[in-house]
């Protein structure tokens, strides 16, 4: 399949608004804390900024996209079927990995989750998965605890 690229532009500058849309109305209120302008810049505060800052930028994707879609020689993008199943199959493993965070913690899901797409993606070298999917979860957790005094499940 082959798209031009003010059509990967158009395109992605629509996904990217829907979702930033989605952000701002529904994930962001139902799972950040609204806390009073007493307390000082509320938590909601960097998330809606983000999420704003996201539209923003999409839209003007989009509209870059618009303004090229006559111009000649355009980069012309091609996807294999290969290339899209890996796509399909990585975020398949993202929502395995996030409802297991919920079940289990985080350190075992993000072990498996890394190993498995590290080998989906080419790297054939056991003791390169192993150290990097149990090094990398590891380091980040101790991160977030000793250093920011945030506790993962």
């Amino acid at each position: 399949m082959q798209i031009p690229e003010y059509k990967a532009q158009i395109g992605g500058g629509v996904i990217l608004a829907l979702f930033s849309c989605l952000l701002y109305f529904y994930i962001i209120p139902t799972q950040v804390i609204f806390a009073s302008r007493q307390m000082g810049v509320s938590p909601r505060f960097f998330p809606d900024i983000l999420a704003l800052l996201l539209f923003i930028f999409s839209i003007a994707l989009g509209i870059d996209g618009y303004k090229m879609r006559n111009r000649e020689k355009q980069k012309v993008f091609s996807f294999v079927a290969k290339e899209v199943r890996l796509v399909f199959l990585t975020l398949l493993i993202i929502a395995l990995q996030t409802v297991g965070f919920q079940t289990i913690g985080y350190l075992i899901p993000a072990i498996l989750a890394l190993a498995v797409c590290m080998f989906l993606y080419g790297q054939r070298s056991l003791i390169k998965i192993a150290l990097v999917s149990i090094l990398l979860p590891w380091g980040i957790k101790l991160f977030f605890e000793k250093t920011l005094q945030v506790y993962l499940p």
